[in-house]
Parts: structure tokens; sequence; C-alpha cells
């Protein structure tokens, strides 16, 4: 595989797209539950459900120039900058991105037109117009 590759998107599927609370202090993934405090499991720090910050992670499915599959992971701050381009390509999308359903970001993954530089790691390098 080359050093650095290049994908367009939209993508041609979404695997799946997960969201999840983190620690304030640690930035560890916390556990779900139904109770109003969370407890860390790495640093052991207690907190309110309602304060923590919420992560997406998504993994989409691409087809190379050889028709073959590409699954790739999107953390956070790259989907958050797919959505600031897909705002751009739809004016009507006023929603924050902190606000998005789990279905809203798969349509968005699907239709936004973006190239994704990633490294050889399947890193995202960089978000660059078409």
């Amino acid at each position: 595989m080359p050093e650095h590759f290049m994908v367009k998107l939209p993508s041609d599927g979404v695997n799946y797209v997960k969201h999840f609370l983190i620690c304030k202090k640690c930035n560890a993934k916390l556990a779900e539950g139904s109770t109003k405090v969370v407890k860390c499991t790495e640093c052991g720090l207690s907190q309110l459900k309602a304060s923590c910050k919420t992560k997406i992670i998504a993994s989409i499915m691409s087809l190379n120039d050889k028709n073959e599959s590409l699954n790739l992971t999107l953390f956070n701050e790259v989907i958050e900058k797919l959505y600031i381009v897909y705002q751009g390509q739809n004016p009507g999308s006023v929603k924050e991105f902190k606000q998005l359903t789990e279905d809203e970001i798969i349509e968005m993954l699907l239709t936004v037109e973006v190239c994704v530089l990633f490294n050889e790691k399947n890193n995202v390098i960089k978000v660059l117009d078409y």
C-alpha cells in the first residue's frame, strides 16, 4: 500500500456509527449505565453523566480503483470537519454537530462530497474539498 492515499467521499457504505461518553479528566471511554452518575474505570473520577462530553466514531467502507473494499475508521474531529463541509454543500443543515443523530451522521457520510487523505496506518491526515 502506498505511503499516503486519497479516498473520495461520499463513502460506498457505513459499517457503524457509535456515540460514547468520555471522562472529563482522562478522556477514557465511560461505561454506559442508567444512573445519573458515572465513575471512570481508568482514573476513578465520578461525574454527572449529563455533563460528560460525547465522542463519535464511524467506520466507512469505500471501494478503491480495483473495486476492492477498504474499511476506514473516522474519529470525532474528522467527522466534525466533514459535517462543516456538508453544511456548506447543504445550506439547510443548521443543527449543531453534537445534536446529530446516528441516522443524520450516516446520511452525511453517504452524501458529503470531499476527499480525505490517509497515511499508511489508515489515519486521516487531511480533509480536502474536491
